[in-house]
């Protein structure tokens, strides 16, 4: 999709003499049959309203339009998005998202339907994660995906000439024209070349015969949205599985649908806007090449519910006895591959968000939280629910020496607190900063140390408070254990935290200190991994200032935390445990499907 223009401009065309409407016509204009018509109409009167009045009128005016006339316009939508996004109200939007998807459905534009479910998880990221804390609201979405199975089952999507297919020209002079698939809907990191899947469903009852007692080795898949380098979780579990599966037992093959990459042509006007995996990650697939292991990128060119069909083909060709997905309800096309992919067993990982998908045989959860907080709402046929602590590679995150203090300009007396996150513009939250810097400047031999993009905005507090000096933002990392063990305390971030890279440090014997904010699961992953005492039971900011600054000023306390810390994460947190028990469940239910 081509650059959306928002009110502001169009505002400015208007003024500059552009097209005018008055009431009346405008009036008239809305009551005819075009849907298009209406929704040019209904922007030229929101940009004299934008000039005119306060933006949050406006906004009114363009939800109570688009809701009483169902209006699908791409246009008409960012717009609302835009003025949402204006206002800080993200979570306002994602109910947005998901009120257009319904009126999608209900015309038929199911892949116009899940980018918008898709948009509005990941809208719901950036604030409140109240449809991933919800277990109605989250049921609500895969309600909506489970619409889409069914049609796809019944062969009524992904056909040529199919509602998402037909093009249509936006009144503001966009085009909106869906381009062909190419005829090589995979890239493959292997030797051989994908055979071309033709367009269309054809999907079957039933799934086919398992591999016989004894015959090795089991074809695995590992399925994720995308492949990323660096400190991305999926993306390690996804190396951790090609390191410690044992290849004489399990053939290992990785699959990106490529759902958190930016499409090639979208028909919705908000989503991911990452480059494709063979951009994120070509260390993570030079090493799974090395290993022997094939790595299938989905084409991006591909409407969502054709992605899911080639994809659960490709899955049933290459003969996968046992699949693993790593998804949320960010990843459609994933969804309807666990739903509708015929494979004798499918698992879950749960990432911080349940599918709540009959396709699938089990949901690993790492979070207890989780469990408990779905417990009255879990459908009886969305497979078993087991708890299973994360894993790292610890000997890998031991490996080498650590950073060097002086590469970042820190003394080596220095006590340095820091984190390590890929999300810090949204992690790195007023009050979390507040106790950083409130520390800071009673002790003046602690620092700070932020890995990961740099949030210039996050400075301004640091700066005002005469701080910022002893504050450093060091970028990503690739060598996650070298940049942990040149810490002295982690911090984990709060309202919304990290879990990962909690038990990383707690491995590379580093004090963690991590606070439940409450049940949702990226606001207590991080405490769940620490346990007690450690975790601090919340929302309590006193307490968690109080027990940082009480580790900047006694050394001996933090290490005895360390030590203690270290020996659980060597106890409940190695990859090879994690492998290992993660395979045990897949085998147990590939012998239930066997009989």
């Amino acid at each position: 999709m081509g650059s959306v223009p928002t009110l502001e401009q169009l505002a400015k065309e208007v003024s500059r003499g552009g097209a005018r409407l008055s009431a009346r016509q405008i009036d008239a204009v809305l009551t005819s049959s075009s849907p298009h018509a209406r929704s040019f109409a209904i922007l030229l009167r929101a940009a004299d309203m934008f000039r005119d009045s306060h933006e949050g009128a406006v906004l009114e005016y363009l939800r109570r339009m688009r809701s009483r006339f169902k209006l699908l316009d791409p246009v008409l939508v960012a717009n609302i998005l835009w003025l949402y996004r204006r206002a800080g109200k993200e979570q306002e939007a994602a109910g947005e998202c998901l009120d257009f998807a319904r009126d999608a459905l209900t015309q038929g534009q199911r892949d116009l339907a899940l980018e918008a479910c898709g948009a509005a998880m990941i809208l719901d990221g950036m604030a409140r994660f109240e449809l991933v804390r919800d277990p109605r609201a989250a049921l609500d979405v895969a309600g909506l995906y489970e619409q889409v199975a069914q049609a796809v089952s019944a062969g009524t999507a992904g056909q040529a000439g199919g509602a998402d297919s037909k093009p249509a020209n936006s009144p503001c002079g966009l085009d909106y024209k869906r381009q062909k698939p190419p005829d090589m809907p995979f890239v493959v990191n292997a030797v051989r070349r994908v055979a071309t899947c033709e367009s269309g469903v054809e999907t079957a009852s039933g799934r086919p015969p398992t591999v016989a007692a004894g015959q090795a080795p089991v074809p695995v898949a590992m399925i994720t949205g995308n492949l990323v380098d660096d400190v991305v979780a999926y993306s390690k579990r996804v190396l951790q599985f090609a390191r410690h599966l044992d290849p004489a037992r399990y053939r290992l093959r990785v699959y990106s649908s490529e759902n958190l990459a930016v499409r090639e042509t979208p028909l919705f006007p908000f989503g991911i806007e990452s480059p494709g995996s063979e951009v994120r990650a070509p260390k993570l697939m030079a090493e799974l090449r090395g290993r022997g292991v094939s790595t299938v990128l989905l084409s991006r060119h591909l409407r969502f519910s054709e992605a899911a069909v080639h994809l659960s083909r490709r899955l049933e060709e290459d003969g996968i006895q046992i699949a693993f997905f790593q998804a949320s309800l960010a990843c459609p096309i994933d969804w309807l591959v666990a739903r509708l992919a015929r494979i004798p067993v499918k698992i879950a990982i749960h990432t911080g968000c349940s599918l709540f998908n009959r396709g699938l045989d089990a949901t690993l959860f790492d979070n207890p939280a989780n469990i408990a907080r779905e417990a009255d709402f879990w459908p009886a046929d969305a497979g078993e629910r087991i708890t299973l602590a994360k894993g790292t590679d610890i000997a890998d995150l031991r490996r080498g020496p650590p950073l060097a203090r002086a590469e970042l300009g820190i003394p080596a007396s220095a006590t340095v607190i820091g984190v390590l996150s890929n999300h810090l513009q949204e992690r790195l939250s007023p009050p979390y900063v507040e106790v950083i810097g409130n520390v800071l400047r009673r002790n003046a031999s602690a620092w700070f140390v932020a890995y990961g993009d740099v949030p210039p905005e996050k400075t301004t507090y640091f700066n005002t408070i005469g701080v910022a000096s002893r504050v450093v933002w060091a970028g990503c990392q690739t060598r996650v254990g070298a940049a942990l063990r040149m810490l002295d305390i982690y911090a984990n971030e709060f309202p919304v935290g990290g879990s990962q890279s909690v038990i990383e440090a707690m491995a590379c014997g580093v004090p963690v200190i991590a606070m439940r904010w409450s049940d949702a699961h990226a606001e207590s992953a991080g405490a769940n991994s620490v346990g007690k005492p450690f975790a601090i039971p919340g929302p309590d900011i006193e307490a968690y200032e109080k027990l940082l600054e009480s580790w900047v000023r006694t050394p001996g306390a933090r290490q005895a935390a360390a030590a203690r810390l270290q020996r659980r994460a060597e106890r409940r947190y190695s990859i090879e445990r994690y492998v290992a028990r993660a395979m045990a469940h897949a085998e147990r239910l590939l012998g239930n499907a066997a009989r």
